[in-house]
């Protein structure tokens, strides 16, 4: 995560001769095999007879702490770990999730200890 996937260097470069250390991100980042589109993924929130959209489980790797938009997020002062979160939304547009991570029992709370639905949009927005 803190190398420039353009600028690897080559085998004979590395101290290992074999193997990279890690596998870049792009090698990773297709859909094409998916058992479900993003929608799909989404209305799994939906329970029958419900008007609700619940979070959807999961897990994102994601820094260790709750600080947003950090500065640098390659930089290896920064944690990474896989967290427990639930699945909010889907951006079509950036083809990103939005996640929020869960609390100590495994529920997806706002800051005031309500669920949150919907993806987080209320009747005021």
């Amino acid at each position: 995560r803190h190398h420039d996937p353009d600028n690897m260097p080559t085998i004979e470069e590395r101290k290992d001769p074999v193997f990279p250390i890690y596998l870049p991100l792009k090698i990773f980042d297709n859909d094409e095999y998916d058992c479900r589109t993003p929608e799909e993924w989404i209305s799994l929130g939906l329970e029958p007879g419900s008007h609700d959209r619940k979070p959807v489980p999961g897990k994102a790797l994601l820094p260790t702490d709750d600080v947003l938009g950090h500065e640098d997020s390659k930089s290896r002062k920064l944690i990474y770990k896989w967290i427990d979160v639930g699945v909010l939304d889907y951006d079509k547009e950036t083809e990103l999730y939005l996640v929020h991570k869960t609390d100590k029992n495994g529920l997806v709370r706002d800051e005031e200890g309500r669920p949150i639905l919907n993806g987080g949009i209320t009747p005021q927005g």
